[in-house]
């Protein structure tokens, strides 16, 4: 997985609606959908194969054994 940020402007990129949440509402949450879209290389957030660990490194443990779980 790799990190990066995009813009509207940069074309192909269009969002969800928002889903209805059962606890933290202070925030829109929905899909975001990227289709053609060119990421320039400065806009690659650290190594590429290491945006895992970009957000929140302390929690990143606690959010891999939280999706592994959700396996069959």
């Amino acid at each position: 997985m790799t990190a990066f940020i995009v813009e509207r402007d940069f074309g192909g990129v269009t969002n969800g609606k928002p889903e209805d949440q059962l606890g933290i509402r202070g925030s829109n949450t929905c899909e975001v959908h990227f289709e053609n879209t060119k990421v320039p290389v400065e806009n690659v957030l650290g190594e590429i194969g290491g945006g895992f660990t970009i957000p929140s490194p302390p929690f990143t443990p606690l959010h891999l054994t939280q999706s592994t779980s959700l396996l069959p």
